[in-house]
């Protein structure tokens, strides 16, 4: 099967090349020109994509749900949703409001999630907890010490699709947690530090074991140690501690309103972190898309009022990325594909170049918001045309 998406700006690491031909062949890029008669070839489907924007395929490791549906409940139309949006790739994420019963229960439909041909853009599985810091996120209640009986059972529901977890490394049972888990899965798991009010000494004894990313960077992390040695002054927290090491990438929420990360503080990562450990994320729950969200169009709010996940898709994240920060579209659709596949270790995946997985989606850009036209997967169209 041969086709080439014609005359579209391509997105690259290195900004947006112009008037550009993708050819297609048998689900792999094969090649990439400006020469017009590529798409002349017998036997090649052209899509003309002038005036339009090619890029890879968005890379989620951090979604709960979408388009009303949650993950760990009704994974399909929630992964659908999401596909539809231009995301190809996804990490399932479980749920934090869950006592390890309901945990077990929702590894289990994510894992099915992550096993089935017809979930084509779940990767794996992710959980955000539930060992984290008890005052920190929308649902701390549900936070506790880490138990080898409760955590060794997510292991085993999961059936080698987990891949992913956040911890608050300061909590009770985590350290031998994650030596645990990582035997367990053989090396398999990246922990994320997150709802956490940990030292840096605590989060650099367990980077040797993994931990290799935050979650939601200044968002439940935003906590300073308390109290500070001298009066008026700050000790080193967890969004510190983040910054210094070069070797911890930073996930960010970039909603519309800055509710998540206040704007000056994207451009703070971003600015720290650079373009290699700055990657987007949704944090999305099943409100998205669904039937009576009200409020502001991609934030989720407790009863209480606090924030809960969001209800962002990845088109949208790039966008808000771009207005909040003057980052270029090319380098803030980097940050949702390329980068969560090089912290993921898809080499196959995350940039249009030759040899890769033709995982693309086409999008109109205006200056403010993404559009998608169509996405493919494994260079097979997916229908992903909405209003």
């Amino acid at each position: 099967m041969r086709t080439c998406i014609a005359g579209a700006a391509l997105v690259t690491p290195n900004g947006l090349l112009e008037g550009h031909h993708v050819l297609v062949v048998d689900g792999r890029i094969a090649l990439i020109t400006p020469r017009e008669e590529i798409a002349e070839e017998p036997g090649t489907e052209v899509v003309d994509a002038t005036g339009l924007v090619l890029g890879p395929g968005f890379i989620d490791i951090h979604c709960h749900g979408g388009g009303g549906r949650w993950f760990h409940e009704d994974p399909l139309p929630a992964a659908r949703f999401h596909l539809e949006h231009g995301t190809t790739s996804l990490l399932a994420t479980t749920i934090l409001h869950a006592d390890a019963r309901e945990q077990v229960e929702a590894l289990a439909v994510a894992a099915d999630a992550a096993l089935d041909p017809a979930a084509v853009n779940v990767v794996g599985v992710n959980m955000e907890g539930p060992f984290l810091h008890p005052e920190l996120g929308a649902y701390r209640e549900w936070s506790r010490p880490a138990r080898p009986q409760e955590y060794m059972e997510y292991v085993r529901a999961s059936r080698g699709t987990l891949r992913w977890m956040t911890i608050a490394p300061e909590v009770e049972g985590v350290t031998r947690m994650v030596d645990d888990l990582q035997a367990a899965t053989r090396g398999a798991l990246t922990f994320s530090v997150g709802h956490s009010k940990a030292t840096r000494d605590q989060i650099r004894a367990l980077m040797p074991r993994g931990l290799r990313a935050a979650t939601h960077l200044m968002n439940a992390t935003g906590a300073a140690v308390e109290p500070a040695r001298f009066g008026g002054t700050r000790e080193v927290g967890v969004d510190e501690a983040v910054l210094l090491e070069d070797s911890i990438s930073a996930e960010v929420i970039a909603d519309s309103e800055g509710a998540h990360v206040r704007p000056d503080l994207l451009r703070l990562i971003f600015k720290v972190k650079g373009p290699e450990r700055t990657l987007l994320v949704t944090d999305c729950t099943a409100e998205c898309g669904g039937a009576g969200h009200e409020g502001p169009a991609d934030l989720n709010f407790t009863a209480s009022g606090g924030l809960a996940g969001s209800s962002l898709t990845m088109d949208r994240a790039v966008a808000n990325f771009v207005r909040h920060t003057g980052a270029e579209l090319a380098q803030a659709w980097d940050l949702g594909s390329r980068v969560p596949a090089r912290l993921m270790g898809f080499a196959d995946r995350g940039e249009v170049a030759p040899g890769l997985r033709a995982d693309l989606v086409l999008a109109r850009w205006d200056g403010l918001s993404l559009k998608i036209e169509d996405v493919w997967i494994d260079g097979v169209s997916e229908g992903g045309r909405h209003d």
